[in-house]
């Protein structure tokens, strides 16, 4: 089954090394169990002593109560029970004998908890009960050797005290996984997760920028796809240009169309727009109108409706010639996703906002309607389907003419 998603839109830690490489003789994409940090050993010992102190009957009864739900955004997922969710919560010993359970399905569930921004919030009222001590369990959660708990762990890491109370330490924890993580599904989810648990506030971490901008280098295109992600519903210092650059060209159709949408929006500083980085986004938006994928040409002819490139009219024509063009906007990358069952072959599906790219390009160019000389004004959203070329087509014709006597 696909999975992906719709394209929209402080490092307080040092990147130290959590994660060696496979040990001699693991075979070519097997995972291997992680070397464990200084750090990590301390917090792994807490943990097991943590889980010593509850008796087995008692945990059993939790573990019985797990179910799984199925995959969501290809991370498998578990839960225990609504009633039960809290009273495991509220006791750190339990949390971190469950985080023990042979199962992977309950180790999954434990990493659930953590997804909640509230989980290591203790000013919450009721609190969730975890508590900033249990930040133990999710790191040894996120380090498993089982492939599928790390993923879900790392996943669940993402939402753990988001700003604008993220937690400083999971920040910490989530960028030294995206820098040292062997196994390339978990280290994408390490890296989008830089981002996501910053967000609204990435851009006021220059380390945390840098270090999503060296993930767009990866050699795995799964990394540089689920950073680029979550890069699009924030941005990068024009200074990261040259890091998308080079994806324009990149043999994978995700790649280049979210790279076009990232390099878009990534092109002012301080709020205000730097006039290289525009012009540079602007030239490689308008060459990518031409390429041989959908969801690439959507993503091209949309960014380049922003007000960026207000007076620029030199693209308009071409983007006019996309409003026929009825190919769905989407693509998708072929992927090993690890499954409670294994690994097995999968497709992480990536789409625009719009359903087809003449869609995109009517919206992109309305956009710019809207901004340029001899704005429109146009409202109507609901009619977009119907009304979006014609308006467009109403504002460039005179606007063409006036522009051909000025030369």
């Amino acid at each position: 089954m696909p999975h992906g998603r719709v394209v929209l839109a402080l490092c307080l830690g040092a990147c130290a090394c959590a994660n060696g490489p496979p040990p001699e003789g693991a075979a070519p994409g097997e995972p291997s169990e992680p070397e464990v940090a200084p750090e990590s050993a301390v917090a792994s010992g807490a943990v097991a002593r943590a889980s010593d102190a509850v008796d087995a009957e008692r945990s059993g009864r939790f573990e019985a109560a797990v179910r799984t739900t199925g995959p969501l955004r290809g991370v498998e997922r578990a839960r225990f029970p609504h009633e039960l969710e809290r009273e495991v919560a509220a006791e750190p010993a339990l949390v971190a004998a469950l985080a023990r359970s042979p199962r992977p399905e309950v180790r999954i569930a434990v990493a659930a908890l953590f997804g909640d921004e509230r989980a290591l919030d203790v000013s919450v009222a009721p609190p969730l009960g975890l508590g900033t001590a249990s930040r133990a369990v999710l790191f040894e959660l996120m380090g498993s050797p089982d492939e599928v708990v790390a993923l879900a762990a790392t996943t669940a890491a993402m939402g753990a005290g988001r700003a604008p109370r993220f937690d400083a330490e999971v920040q910490a924890e989530l960028e030294r996984r995206c820098a040292s993580e062997p196994r390339p599904i978990v280290r994408g989810a390490a890296c989008a997760g830089v981002v996501h648990h910053l967000h609204p506030s990435f851009h006021e971490s220059a380390a945390a920028q840098e270090l999503a901008a060296a993930a767009l280098a990866d050699p795995e295109p799964w990394v540089a796809v689920r950073t680029l992600e979550e890069l699009s519903f924030a941005s990068l210092d024009p200074r990261h240009q040259g890091r998308l650059v080079p994806l324009l060209g990149h043999a994978q159709p995700a790649v280049r169309g979210l790279a076009a949408l990232v390099l878009g929006r990534s092109v002012r500083r301080d709020g205000k727009p730097v006039a290289e980085a525009v012009e540079r986004a602007r030239s490689a938006q308008v060459a990518l109108l031409a390429d041989a994928d959908p969801f690439v040409r959507c993503e091209a002819v949309l960014g380049l409706g922003s007000d960026a490139h207000r007076g620029a009219y030199g693209y308009v024509e071409a983007a006019l010639g996309l409003f026929d063009d009825e190919a769905a906007a989407a693509t998708a990358l072929a992927y090993r996703r690890p499954t409670l069952a294994g690994v097995e072959d999968d497709r992480w599906e990536v789409r625009s906002a719009s359903p087809t790219v003449a869609d995109c390009a009517k919206k992109g160019m309305l956009l710019k309607a809207r901004i340029a000389e001899g704005a429109v004004t146009f409202d109507a959203w609901d009619l977009f389907p119907e009304k979006g070329a014609d308006v467009v087509r109403e504002w460039w014709k005179p606007l063409h003419e006036r522009l051909k006597h000025r030369r």
